[in-house]
């Protein structure tokens, strides 16, 4: 239930060397020089020793600019071990747990499924999925999924379903949209700090209400 995998996600959050709740980010620079960003409702261990530096991505999203070091950086997530080769790039669990998306923006990024399945590479400008059916075929990025590193949600003639489904992630409560609206298309950069902006700026935009049964339950509807 929707419940649990809630009270799971804090448990983790609490358990974390870092995390963020619902809303927040955080960038942090690590012991070996790496930057790490986190966006919302996210958690990530981070275990440096002699032989490694490990980085256990629990749930939620990590952006990372590593670090010149000698030792091995791994990023370890349900389905994969990753293994940057000098480089930036994001790892993503999916909402359900069910899934690690990888996306390389500079360097390379060695991807070893922990089911023993085929691994493969991932150069900069690419993204790939991991999940039970191993690596999924790399595709070509556009960029837009990391820009939560700056404040935004870029949408590029993205489906308002897709598109509210992702500002949910950094509002605290309930967020539809009507499946009636859902196939509207949007382009645009909207400031994930400012909901209420967002939502005006739908309404504006988009022949589309905003509908409150409360401040957290919030719904698109069809005008």
């Amino acid at each position: 239930m929707a419940w649990q995998g809630h009270d799971s996600r804090l448990l983790q959050g609490a358990l974390a060397d870092l995390s963020t709740a619902t809303g927040e980010r955080l960038h942090q620079r690590l012991a070996d020089g790496s930057e790490l960003w986190l966006n919302t409702a996210s958690a990530v261990d981070v275990r440096f020793d002699a032989a490694q530096r490990l980085l256990r991505l629990r749930h939620g999203e990590l952006e990372l600019l590593t670090g010149q070091d000698p030792r091995p950086l791994v990023v370890l997530t349900a389905e994969a071990r990753l293994r940057p080769l000098g480089t930036r790039f994001s790892v993503r669990r999916d909402d359900g747990g069910r899934g690690t998306l990888l996306g390389v923006s500079q360097g390379r990024v060695a991807v070893e499924p922990l089911d023993g399945s085929p691994g493969r590479i991932v150069e900069a400008g690419w993204q790939t999925r991991i999940d039970a059916s191993g690596v999924a075929p790399a595709w070509q990025a556009d960029g837009s999924g990391t820009a939560w590193v700056d404040g935004f949600i870029v949408a590029e003639r993205m489906r308002l379903g897709d598109f509210v489904a992702e500002l949910s992630r950094h509002r605290p409560g309930v967020l539809r949209c009507d499946p009636a609206c859902a196939d509207l298309r949007l382009t645009g950069s909207f400031p994930l700090d400012d909901g209420e902006r967002i939502l005006a700026l739908l309404e504006s935009s988009l022949p589309v209400r905003v509908s409150r049964l409360t401040p957290y339950w919030v719904t698109l509807l069809p005008r």
